[in-house]
């Protein structure tokens, strides 16, 4: 279930490799980036799962609802 959105202007990778990547790639932190929290409420474990998973298509198409609101939100 996606949970939370938001927008991180720019920073660091947080520790996840597959940002960190990408920043060295692109030789700047000074990116905008989309967050998605996939979390479910309450619960721990299992995110692998969830994560590495497709979305079932009603879920898709809210979660690219959901993205365009998000982005569009920014300025």
């Amino acid at each position: 279930m996606l949970n939370q959105l938001g927008i991180k202007p720019d920073g660091s990778d947080a520790g996840h490799r597959g940002v960190r990547s990408c920043l060295v790639a692109l030789g700047t932190d000074q990116i905008k980036r989309l967050r998605l929290g996939v979390g479910l409420s309450g619960k721990t474990g299992g995110a692998k799962k969830r994560v590495l998973t497709n979305f079932f298509s009603a879920r898709t198409a809210a979660t690219t609802a959901d993205c365009g609101r998000c982005c569009s939100n920014t300025g």
